[in-house]
């Protein structure tokens, strides 16, 4: 979503406390997806049980994307997952055994609309929507602040390396990851604004 801020790693934390309600494993697991792997909200929604769930029933350590997933379909990708997240995950697709919607077919964020439907970008808004206001997070914030979270973790990381942000984020050119950041990380052009010498009349 277009000018929506990313949030810090505190708004996170007040973000995930205030998931509540029959869904609430769910939406947490949903929430550090995107959280820890920077990936659009219709990438991770895509997403099939099998797709992370290994054969021996535990969360697998990465997850691979399809091509057809992937924005501009150029290529697939593998990203890996956070211990984290992983643990999520485990707690969740527990809970799918239970229902008895397990299925290495269907999806693994499931919208409780009736068996195998995923939840659509508008209900995963609503979802965050709702957390954020409950935890008095506020301003334009939005599914895609997940990924402006990680692209600027990442990028601090790696010492703003943009090579390296760029192959985190799955951009194709790096044109793409200069503007992106450029989007929201403009403490640099504050900086260098603060920087210039004072002009008295």
């Amino acid at each position: 979503m277009r000018g929506v801020r990313p949030i810090t790693k505190e708004e996170a934390g007040k973000a995930l406390a205030a998931f509540t309600g029959r869904y609430q494993t769910r939406d947490r697991a949903l929430f550090l997806f995107q959280f820890y792997t920077g990936r659009r909200i219709s990438q991770t929604l895509a997403l099939r049980i099998g797709d992370v769930i290994t054969e021996q029933g535990d969360v697998a350590p990465s997850v691979y994307f399809e091509r057809r997933t992937v924005k501009k379909k150029t290529a697939g990708e593998s990203i890996y997952l956070h211990r984290t997240l992983r643990k999520a995950l485990r707690l969740w697709a527990k809970e799918l055994r239970e229902m008895g919607y397990f299925h290495r077919a269907h999806f693994i964020f499931q919208s409780g609309r009736g068996k195998n439907r995923p939840l659509t970008r508008h209900e995963a808004y609503n979802i965050y929507h709702r957390a954020f206001r409950k935890a008095g997070i506020w301003g334009k914030l939005g599914t895609h602040s997940l990924r402006k979270s990680f692209a600027s973790a990442v990028y601090d990381h790696f010492d703003r390396d943009l090579v390296k942000t760029q192959h985190a984020l799955g951009h194709i050119k790096i044109d793409s990851t200069v503007s992106y950041l450029n989007s929201f990380r403009n403490e640099e052009f504050i900086a260098a604004i603060d920087s210039l010498e004072e002009v008295n009349a």
